[in-house]
């Protein structure tokens, strides 16, 4: 799949200043260090919760729902 690397770029730009703006907000109501360890595990769960809204998203304005298996050359089924 060829991603758009523009729209890539921006669309980490959006969800860098979400997160900026969450943390500012959090530290003003619960002052703290918070570590990159815990930065980035906020992150990949938001980013996960956001991955699942946009296939669901997704899959509903299909036309058709894709295969959840096919067969594969080697003779077996890729799932």
């Amino acid at each position: 799949m060829d991603y758009n690397m523009e729209v890539i770029s921006s669309a980490a730009k959006q969800i860098a200043e979400m997160f900026k703006s969450i943390l500012m907000s959090q530290q003003q109501s619960r002052p703290g260090v918070y570590t990159i360890a815990q930065i980035e595990t906020y992150m990949r769960e938001a980013l996960r919760q956001i991955g699942l809204q946009a296939l669901g998203q997704f899959l509903s304005a299909m036309q058709t729902t894709p295969e959840s298996e096919i067969a594969c050359t080697c003779g077996g089924t890729l799932r």
